[in-house]
């Protein structure tokens, strides 16, 4: 499923839709930056609230990518308001795991 908006200034893009997961399966430590999308005029409106009041009733996030900044980005969709709340994702690997300080003996 593929849709397009306008977001804070930003450019014309599509988001690709690739699953839908329940909300609660989102880390918050995954989510990088926030956008409320609206539809860009009166083209597409109805497909926009179609996918907007659809994973409202489901209760659930759709995940997809969208092409921001000349890179792509996993990107949740959640309803908000009269529009949809975008979290960017990172990804795992963006994340820097030390390794713990305590040492425990063998004994």
């Amino acid at each position: 499923m593929e849709f397009s908006f306008g977001a804070g200034g930003l450019p014309r893009s599509s988001i690709d839709i690739d699953q839908f997961v329940p909300r609660s399966e989102i880390d918050e430590r995954y989510i990088d930056s926030p956008y409320y999308i609206v539809p860009d005029g009166q083209v597409g409106q109805d497909a926009f609230a179609v996918i907007r009041d659809t994973i409202g009733k489901m209760n659930m996030v759709a995940l997809g990518r969208v092409e921001l900044t000349r890179r792509e980005h996993v990107i949740a969709l959640e309803p908000r308001d009269r529009g949809l709340l975008g979290l960017t994702l990172r990804y795992l690997t963006k994340f820097v795991i030390k390794p713990s300080t305590s040492r425990t003996s063998p004994n």
